[in-house]
Formats: structure tokens, sequence, C-alpha cells
């Protein structure tokens, strides 16, 4: 596990790993914090949307960079809302993902066919809304508790 902390160092924000010993993960130049990216036609953090592969840059810590970003540049485009749907989203289809590789390892018991039709319409009349409303819900939270901008309707 990584402990990353944010630093500024002289015209640098400077992400450092400090779990085992300190160490330089990835630099941003101050001038450059609100750069921004267009996806899905809207302004997301372009710095924001390139770390959030990297195994060291957690969700958390997503947020907390962000917060550094809005106190050093209140005034940027960045788009908080759709930034971190894209964030929560991917993280939500990630833990999916390993559910579903820990689940495949218990023994299989065989479905009764008829209940099994029944949820599989059902899942799929209401699984990707559900899905959908759960993530925009996490986000708003998110940048409430991290007191980042926000634009337009949730639903």
């Amino acid at each position: 596990m990584h402990n990353i902390i944010i630093a500024e160092q002289r015209d640098q924000v400077v992400l450092i790993d400090v779990q085992d010993v300190f160490e330089q993960v990835f630099q941003i130049p101050v001038k450059a914090l609100a750069n921004i990216k267009k996806v899905d036609q809207r302004l997301v953090s372009a710095w924001i949307y390139e770390l959030r592969n990297k195994r060291w840059a957690t969700v958390p810590f997503l947020y907390d960079l962000a917060t550094a970003i809005q106190i050093k540049v209140p005034d940027n485009q960045i788009d908080w809302k759709h930034t971190f749907y894209i964030i929560e989203n991917d993280d939500y289809h990630q833990q999916v993902a390993t559910l579903k590789a820990l689940f495949s390892t218990f023994p299989q018991e065989k479905p009764d066919e008829d209940k099994v039709a029944y949820f599989k319409k059902e899942q799929r009349q209401t699984r990707y809304h559900d899905v959908e409303m759960a993530i925009l819900q996490i986000v708003r939270n998110n940048l409430e508790d991290h007191a980042l901008p926000y634009r337009g309707s949730w639903t």
C-alpha cells in the first residue's frame, strides 16, 4: 500500500510516497495544475485523468489532489463532477471484476432455470440506471466532503 503526500517545491507540486522511503512518484508544474482534457464533451482534470490508472493513486488520494488543485487554482474550468464520475465508475468496475474472480472460485450450485430467467430480465431493466445513480451519489458526497464545486443536476 502506498501513502502519497502532496508537497509544493518551488514551481512544482510533488507527489511523494512516504510509505517505506521518501520517493517522488510524480510532479506537476504549478502553472499546469488546471490543465483540462475533453472527455465525453466535458472538461475534466487532465492530471486526475492521467493518474487514475497509477497503482499508487487511490481514489481518496485523487480527491485530495483535486482539493489541492481547486485551492491553488480556484477559477479553473474543471468539471469535477464528470472527472470523478469517470474515476468512481472505473473503480466500481474494477471492484466488480475482482469480486467476479473471487466468486468464480466458490463451488457452483445448479440454478433454477425459471428464477434465472426472471432475475436476468429484472437486472437488465434496472441495473444500469441503479449503478449510475449510486455512482453519482458517491461522487456528490465526496465532492461535498472535499468542498469541490460541481455544476448541473444529479439526475
